[in-house]
Formats: structure tokens, C-alpha cells, sequence
């Protein structure tokens, strides 16, 4: 059997760790446009500015390629997939054979149309190479803009900041982080944020990118901000020039069922580019669960995806901040606890934990996540306790 699969990030090294582990000898191929191995993404935002070691980033060394005899062509595009002869072409020119497709293309960073965007000066983290290109530019220059005040681009200011950058992150929505915490929260968020010497410009949108070399930022309402380089942070959209002109069905990403497997038999996608019911998250858990999914199906191993929920970490010195499951339900019942810039809220539904956010201290993120996905019966502990914070050490 020929297994290919497209894309080098933990979707898809998952997919071949999972083949592997249920096939030994089978071909395996990873084929990615990226000149690295399989790295943590995650870390991105934290290295700008930052010297790093390279070999602490990657997921697996490379003996563990060759030990488990995965072959990885890097810096290699895919041009094309043709469902009906199974192959696929690269741009070197090579056509390569399969029997089992897995696409884990990932995701590519959405930048605005903002007048100005393509000037020398403007970047998005995405990918080792971006950190490198920033980095280098950025060395001797002085003030930076972040636009997008979610995780990532308030971990890219900080990162910046601690390496001496006078740092503003500019965000559309009217508070910090709209999508893991409540108001209360974000107004902690956004008081540790500013104490830490960054500047927030909230509910502003991006008009104008001035100067050549950059100079500065042009907001709507008229402001300017200075700056000598900008970094967008405002999301991803799904790598799908690779099943562009096959009958592999996308939506807003390639469909998938429950198996990780697209309309056509033996191909999978997983990871970024996967829409599952509706959603693409573009999370590092979710693509995690995806790929190993998709690798035991594409083996032969019958696996239903049990749907990750969403949570995520923000881990900058300061401020800690978890965020998971449903934080915007209407219907739940809310249990508080605030002591100076420490903030837990949890959410509850037919005696379920259904989300929670914790701020300041999230020593109990691992315990909370667990008990939001195993959707246990707290009947007892909820009527006996008298704030979020009794639940938790009860929990």
C-alpha cells in the first residue's frame, strides 16, 4: 500500500504515526511545502524577537523519521491530485502513486484587504520561515503594531515587547480575547496587558498601511499610530489549492464525516483544512484528534472522531488565561469567583460543566477540561457549593 499524505503539521505527522503503529510496511510519504519537520506550531508567536533552538521545536527528531521509515519531501508544492488515476503531481515534475490520500494541507494567514498590506514591513506569522523573515527585518527598528488582539497576536506583542519593542495591538472588536472570555474578563485581560507597557487601541479597524518603508497605521476614525512594522494576527483561511479542480467536495473547508474521509473513497483530510460538522476550529487539539483519526481509518482501523471542544491557553507572564467549552450559553447557570486579578467563571446545564474561563490562576485547566468533556453529573457538588472557586477544589 502507498500511503501520501499532504502537509507536515500535527494533523498530518498524527495520520503517519497512526499508519505506522498499525502498518509496518507500507510506503509512507508526508509531503510538505515547508523546508522543516513537523514542528510545534503553537510556539510561533513566542520566538519573534526571540534567538530559538531549532531542534527543541520539532515534534520528532529525524531518526524517528527513519526509524519508523517515513519519507518527508520538503520544500516540494503540490500541483495537482487526480482522483481517478490516484496520483499527484508536484511542481518539481514528479508524479507520485497512491492508494490512500490524506490531505492535512493546514492553513495559510487571512490578511485583510487593507490598502497597504503588501508593503515591505508587513508580515503573519504562520510558518518558521515568517519568524526568520520578522525577525530579521525587525532587528535595530523600534515600534511594532499587532492587528488582532486574540491569542496569538497578544502573545506576538508580548514576545516583542520582552525583547524591548514599543508594542501596540490594534483590535476590531471593542475588548480583548471576545471569544474566550466574558466582559468581566477582558477588562482583567486588557488591565494586566496594559501594565505590562503594551498599548491597546480597542474597536478600531485598519484604513491605511502608510510609508515605504512602513511608517505608520491608519485607523477609520482618522487616528494614526507610528510604527516600523506591522503584524496582522487576524486569523486563518484552509490550504485548498490542492483539491482545487477535483471533485473532492469543500465547503468552507474540505468535507469530512465521522471517519475523517471526504466524498471520495480513500481520501481523508484532517486537521485546518477539515470542515466537520460545519466547523473549522484551526486548533492544535482539534488537528491533534483529526489526523490520528484519519491515520487509524486510512489503516483500516474503523475510528468515529469524538469531537474535540474547543479550549485554548494563554500563557504570558502576567496573565494566565484558559478558556474552554461553552462560554456563551445562554441557558446555563453561572457560578463566579473574582480576587484581584484572579477570575474563575464556570457554566453549568442539566447538572454539567459545559465551559469555564479562569484567569490569573489555572493550575486546574487540565482537571476542568476533563470534566467538560467526560460531561459528568456534579448535581451534588454544584447545589453544595457556594462560588467557582469551591467547585473547583471540589471538582
Amino acid at each position: 500500500m502507498n500511503f501520501i499524505i499532504i502537509g507536515n503539521g500535527i494533523a498530518a505527522l498524527q495520520a503517519a504515526e497512526n499508519i505506522r503503529k498499525n502498518d509496518s510496511q507500507s510506503k509512507i510519504m508526508m509531503i510538505s511545502r515547508e523546508k522543516y519537520n513537523t514542528y510545534f506550531r503553537v510556539k510561533l508567536s513566542h520566538l519573534l524577537g526571540q534567538q530559538f533552538d531549532l531542534e527543541k521545536l520539532y515534534v520528532k527528531p529525524q531518526q524517528w523519521y527513519e526509524d519508523n521509515n517515513i519519507d518527508v519531501l520538503l520544500k516540494r508544492n503540490v500541483l495537482s491530485v487526480d482522483t481517478d488515476k490516484k496520483i499527484v503531481k508536484l511542481d518539481d515534475g514528479s508524479i507520485l502513486e497512491y492508494d490512500v490520500l490524506i490531505v492535512a494541507s493546514g492553513s495559510h494567514s487571512f490578511v485583510p484587504p487593507v490598502k497597504g498590506n503588501n508593503k515591505k514591513g508587513v508580515y503573519a506569522v504562520r510558518s518558521l520561515d515568517d519568524v526568520e523573515k520578522l525577525n530579521d527585518y525587525i532587528n535595530g527598528k523600534r515600534k511594532g503594531i499587532v492587528v488582532g488582539g486574540g491569542l496569538l497576536g497578544l502573545e506576538a506583542a508580548w514576545s516583542l515587547r520582552q525583547a524591548g519593542y514599543d508594542m501596540t495591538v490594534i483590535e476590531f472588536f471593542p475588548r480583548l480575547l471576545p471569544k474566550q472570555s466574558d466582559e468581566e474578563g477582558s477588562m482583567i485581560i486588557e488591565k494586566i496587558i496594559k501594565d505590562s507597557g503594551i498599548n491597546l487601541v480597542l474597536g478600531a479597524e485598519v484604513e491605511e498601511i502608510t510609508g515605504d518603508p512602513i511608517d505608520s497605521v491608519v485607523l477609520k476614525n482618522g487616528n494614526k499610530v507610528n510604527a516600523d512594522f506591522v503584524i496582522f494576527s487576524a486569523g486563518v483561511r484552509p490550504n485548498l489549492d490542492v483539491v482545487s479542480n477535483t471533485s473532492i467536495k469543500v465547503n468552507k473547508g474540505i468535507l469530512v464525516d465521522d471517519f475523517m474521509k471526504t466524498n471520495i473513497d480513500n481520501i481523508y483530510a484532517a486537521g485546518d483544512v477539515a470542515e466537520y460538522n460545519g466547523k473549522i476550529y484551526g486548533l492544535w487539539t482539534v488537528a491533534l484528534a483529526q489526523g490520528k483519526t484519519a491515520g487509524l481509518n486510512a489503516v483500516g482501523i474503523k475510528t468515529v472522531y469524538k469531537e474535540v471542544l474547543p479550549s485554548s491557553t494563554l500563557k504570558i507572564t502576567g496573565v494566565d488565561v484558559f478558556s474552554s467549552g461553552d462560554i456563551f450559553d445562554d441557558g446555563a447557570v453561572t457560578y463566579r469567583y473574582k480576587n484581584g486579578d484572579i477570575y474563575y467563571k464556570l457554566f453549568a446545564k442539566e447538572n454539567k460543566l459545559i465551559g469555564a474561563i479562569l484567569i490569573g490562576d489555572i493550575t486546574n485547566s487540565t482537571k476542568v477540561k476533563k470534566v467538560i468533556d467526560s460531561g459528568l453529573d456534579l448535581k451534588e457538588l454544584l447545589t453544595s457549593s457556594k462560588d467557582a472557586k469551591e467547585i473547583l477544589e471540589k471538582i
